[in-house]
């Protein structure tokens, strides 16, 4: 079987010069901060919440981390309490006002500096407003959150394009029969964060799941990349069509 995991760090240690800044805006779900402990080799970590609390998060939930992988971690990871920066807090309205305005300028009621600190306090927009503002580089989430209060969100502040694909990977067991999927590789894109889907993002969706799939599979392992669109229909779901 292909080790993606491998080639991943391959590929990351050849591009990476300087280790990107990397928000992580749940740091109360073990699931994020244990994939987090393989990470500081090539970003730099900021949990939203004091050192403790996670620390005791990690004694409490992933007590069979090795205890030199613990201290790698969080001596390499920064640690910012929301609470605890309210002038980000304040810097970050400033800006969710100032793009809103400039996003929604037909809009009767204007975002306000108080909406502004409100989205700022939580943290799926302290997270963005991060990255948009410069202070971090990337923003992880969704484990905890709901797309409208982390994805939609995030696109809103940070797209750079019209549409959005939302990517996972699946390796299948090697039981699995190798002549189904090669490698045991699947790809799937999720048009889920988009509020809006018309055949032509869906089209696309499914091109740009395919150029993930080229950018994390080498050539040589898999020459040619198969795609196919399963299935679409909104059932109400968003304002595109069915």
């Amino acid at each position: 079987m292909f080790d993606i995991g491998a080639a991943l760090d391959q590929q990351m240690q050849a591009l990476l010069k300087n280790r990107p800044t990397v928000v992580f805006i749940e740091p109360e779900d073990p699931r994020v901060v244990e994939a987090a402990f393989d990470l500081p080799r090539f970003c730099r970590p900021v949990f939203l919440a004091p050192r403790d609390q996670v620390a005791s998060l990690i004694q409490r939930e992933l007590g069979s981390v090795d205890p030199s992988r613990v201290e790698f971690l969080l001596s390499e990871s920064a640690f910012c309490p929301i609470e605890s920066r309210s002038d980000l807090v304040e810097e970050f309205a400033l800006t969710y006002r100032d793009v809103l305005s400039k996003d929604d300028r037909k809009l009767k009621n204007p975002p306000t500096l108080e909406e502004g600190r409100r989205f700022a306090s939580t943290p799926a927009g302290f997270g963005i407003l991060s990255v948009l503002r410069g202070h971090a580089d990337l923003v992880v989430g969704g484990a905890r959150h709901e797309p409208r209060d982390y994805f939609r969100p995030l696109l809103r502040f940070l797209k750079t394009e019209n549409f959005a694909c939302e990517v996972g990977i699946i390796i299948l067991p090697e039981s699995h029969q190798d002549g189904v999927y090669p490698h045991n590789l699947v790809v799937l894109g999720d048009v889920g964060v988009n509020a809006t889907v018309h055949p032509e993002t869906l089209a696309e969706i499914a091109v740009n799941t395919c150029v993930v799939a080229r950018d994390l599979i080498p050539e040589e392992i898999l020459p040619k990349i198969n795609g196919a669109v399963v299935s679409y229909s909104n059932r109400g779901a968003d304002e595109g069509p069915s």
